[in-house]
């Protein structure tokens, strides 16, 4: 629970929450991040690669805190973050497989933009995640 709360604390001073609300209990200390609901394919990579407007992305989110970030919310607010998650989830293990592969000598943004340029050619955001499932 400290650990939780100090590494909270520590990105709200670095500025990377910013706008994120962040709950706290008795027994726990985790940023609510939200999910953009219309986003095409390239910048769903970025929020959850690199992130976006320089707030945490979801990937260092996931590496500190777990899936409680999505799961603290309730209702409407949660079916929204699970069914985005769910959606981009191709995306997401895409992005894990290539920077598993080459991460250590090209780095996040190298992940990013290989991911990139190999489905460049497809604007359609279905048609990726749909092309992303298959390879």
């Amino acid at each position: 629970m400290l650990e939780d709360r100090n590494r909270v604390r520590s990105l709200q001073a670095a500025g990377r929450l910013a706008g994120v609300p962040i709950h706290t209990s008795a027994d726990e200390c985790v940023p609510l991040l939200p999910m953009a609901r219309q986003l095409n394919w390239r910048m769903a990579l970025d929020e959850y690669a690199v992130g976006l407007d320089g707030r945490l992305c979801i990937r260092e989110v996931e590496e500190l805190l777990g899936n409680r970030w999505r799961l603290r919310k309730e209702g409407a607010a949660r079916e929204r973050l699970v069914e985005l998650y769910s959606a981009r989830n191709a995306l997401y293990r895409a992005f894990e497989t290539e920077y598993g592969r080459v991460g250590h000598s090209r780095g996040v943004d190298g992940a990013v933009a290989y991911l990139k340029g190999k489905y460049a050619t497809m604007n359609n955001a279905k048609a990726v995640l749909a092309r992303l499932r298959s390879d």
